[in-house]
């Protein structure tokens, strides 16, 4: 989506799985059907801690989101099941491992 610095409207962007963005303060992640498929918005943050500059500029402190982490299964039964994405890498290794002794 991000092309050496310049921003493309994701209307605009090819169809995708997954859309990705960075911030240094903060981080989010979001399913919704777009172009007829189901796809994933992430943003994650980076490793900065919260200090004296996210408290002017606003930025609430925030603990998660530092690895984003997307598990795709292939024999999915529905098209909400075909990728999973979670902000924390242990959560998504539970659920894999869930997933593998279903």
């Amino acid at each position: 989506m991000v092309k050496f610095g310049k921003h493309v409207s994701i209307t605009q962007a090819k169809p995708a799985d997954i859309y990705i963005n960075g911030h240094r303060h903060t981080w989010g992640l979001m399913s919704t059907e777009m172009q007829g498929r189901v796809v994933w918005m992430w943003r994650a943050r980076g490793f900065k801690d919260h200090g004296e500059y996210e408290v002017v500029k606003g930025f609430g402190a925030q603990k998660l989101g530092h690895t984003i982490t997307a598990i795709f299964d292939p024999s999915a039964d529905t098209e909400t099941g075909f990728l999973n994405c979670f902000a924390e890498p242990q959560e998504a290794a539970e659920f894999l491992t869930y997933k593998r002794g279903r």
